[in-house]
């Protein structure tokens, strides 16, 4: 195994997912608000290798655009032919070249929709978009790394409120371990906050408690990442 990228915020979890990825996987991150979810996805692709391709789509901002969703999945895959008509071609073409790809759906509980409402969410989020992101895992040369906040059976519901039984995800669910204080020390020291030491080992102690400690951390010493 490579050596361990300590400047991550969770340096074994990322590591291991990295090796996960790398060897084709396909995962389900959970993980609450305020954990690092943004901040472990930054961290994973510092250590993946620069020739791994990462298709990094941000479902919140494609909810009730399925056609933005899908010329942005496009654009980001550098296709030099004619473009695909639907996502399963796009795979199709990904998995014909030698080169590997990670699909990253960040907020995909996004497609689950709040009060059982579904009115703002695209209809082509539908079974045939479930098939395709299904069929990452029997494909060669991708990888699949969905983020959520919660895990669900079944992603897509009904307008009486009944679950679609196609809107399943077919990947492995991860849970992202809680911060304890000793990765919030390391965190602290990072960013160079000029306090003496016994009080940051206090500190980290308390922001380890929180129910959302990256989010406290990040709002008493916000810091942008590259």
């Amino acid at each position: 195994m490579d050596s361990i990228d300590n400047t991550s915020l969770r340096p074994e979890f990322t590591s291991e997912l990295s090796h996960q990825l790398l060897a084709g996987a396909s995962l389900n991150m959970i993980s609450p608000h305020g954990q690092g979810r943004r901040r472990t996805l930054q961290d994973l692709q510092h250590q993946l290798p620069a020739s791994l391709q990462i298709i990094h789509m941000n479902i919140r901002s494609y909810v009730s655009d399925y056609t933005g969703f899908f010329n942005h999945a496009c654009a980001q895959s550098n296709i030099a032919t004619a473009p695909p008509e639907n996502l399963a071609e796009l795979l199709d073409h990904i998995e014909s070249g030698s080169k590997q790809q990670l699909f990253i759906l960040h907020n995909f509980d996004e497609l689950r929709p709040p009060d059982h409402i579904d009115a703002d969410i695209d209809t082509q989020y539908d079974a045939h978009f479930f098939h395709a992101i299904n069929s990452i895992k029997q494909r060669t040369h991708i990888a699949l790394l969905c983020v959520s906040e919660c895990e669900y059976h079944h992603y897509r519901l009904q307008a009486d409120g009944s679950e679609c039984l196609y809107a399943s995800i077919n990947a492995e669910a991860i849970i992202l371990p809680a911060l304890n204080s000793q990765q919030v020390l390391a965190e602290l020291s990072r960013r160079d906050i000029s306090q003496h030491k016994q009080t940051l080992q206090t500190l980290s102690t308390r922001l380890s408690k929180q129910a959302a400690p990256y989010a406290a951390l990040e709002q008493l010493f916000p810091i942008q990442i590259d």
